[in-house]
């Protein structure tokens, strides 16, 4: 045969061992790159989703609640929305026209809202006084600020949807009596 692959007959056990051990290294190397590539991949994939927990602070039906909100909103409204939880300071994009924002950062307390100027402008004054005085200002006093979150986007759907004329109560396909 050749240097590179000597034939296997004159090999000594040891020999046959130790090819045999490296052959698993390798595709145990492989297998581990793989992994970390999708690892990074997905973290990367998640960091441009509309709805991001990076530090996992929100559970799966909170999650699932918030992406109801964001399908919702951006079906009957046409008004895009994205979420950011994460570690560090909480991210401030820049205003959009048509993307309601809300960035979390838990360690540091910090809450950022920010809303389309045509849907600040419809949900009116008082309305983001109240959600002011009663969801933001004392967000973080709650342990479970989680639950904070999902009644701020509650109160903002219910008021858009007192603005549109249905009865928040009332949905589609129910009987209001």
């Amino acid at each position: 045969m050749s240097r590179l692959f000597p034939s296997l007959k004159q090999s000594s056990g040891l020999e046959r061992f130790i090819r045999i051990v490296a052959l698993f290294a390798i595709f145990a190397a492989v297998i581990w790159a793989f992994w970390e590539n999708n690892q990074r991949v997905i973290s990367e994939i998640e960091r441009k989703q509309d709805v991001a927990d990076t530090g996992g602070y929100l559970s799966d039906e909170q999650l699932s609640f918030v992406k109801g909100f964001r399908d919702a909103l951006h079906s009957r409204y046409g008004i895009s929305f994205r979420l950011r939880v994460v570690e560090g300071p909480a991210p401030r994009p820049e205003s959009d026209q048509k993307t309601l924002y809300v960035g979390l950062s838990p360690a540091s307390e910090e809450i950022v809202l920010r809303l389309p100027p045509l849907l600040g402008s419809a949900l009116g004054e008082e309305f983001l006084d109240d959600l002011r005085a009663n969801h933001l200002n004392d967000f973080w006093q709650d342990e479970e600020w989680q639950s904070g979150l999902v009644l701020l986007l509650a109160a903002i759907w219910e008021r858009l949807e007192e603005i549109s004329g249905k009865d928040p109560a009332v949905r589609e396909g129910e009987n209001p009596s």
